[in-house]
């Protein structure tokens, strides 16, 4: 990673996180919202690579619980920082949770 990728994925960080077209509602609407969700998590999970690669685990962890706010079923992403930062213990509780999401989802 350099600094313009980190530079790249702050941009579209604070961008997507906005909210868009708040008192809006239709199908092209949702679309985009869905759009800038996808863009959002892209850019968590690049941020979160950038700092794992700078030595910064903690904060990875933290963007990386972000995405699984918003993208649960990407909860695999977050074992990598919490393993970084030493806890192992929330790696595997993260697996796990990961493994009851289609239970809960299907039924």
């Amino acid at each position: 990673m350099n600094r313009e990728a980190w530079g790249a994925a702050q941009v579209a960080y604070h961008i997507s996180k906005r909210p868009f077209l708040a008192n809006e509602a239709g199908p092209w609407v949702d679309e985009q919202r869905e759009h800038l969700r996808t863009i959002f998590a892209r850019a968590c999970e690049c941020l979160a690579e950038v700092y794992i690669w700078n030595g910064e685990p903690t904060v990875a962890v933290d963007v990386a619980k972000e995405v699984v706010a918003i993208h649960p079923f990407r909860e695999t992403r977050i074992s990598a920082p919490h393993a970084r930062a030493r806890r192992r213990g929330q790696s595997r509780r993260g697996i796990v949770g990961l493994r009851a999401l289609p239970q809960a989802h299907l039924g």
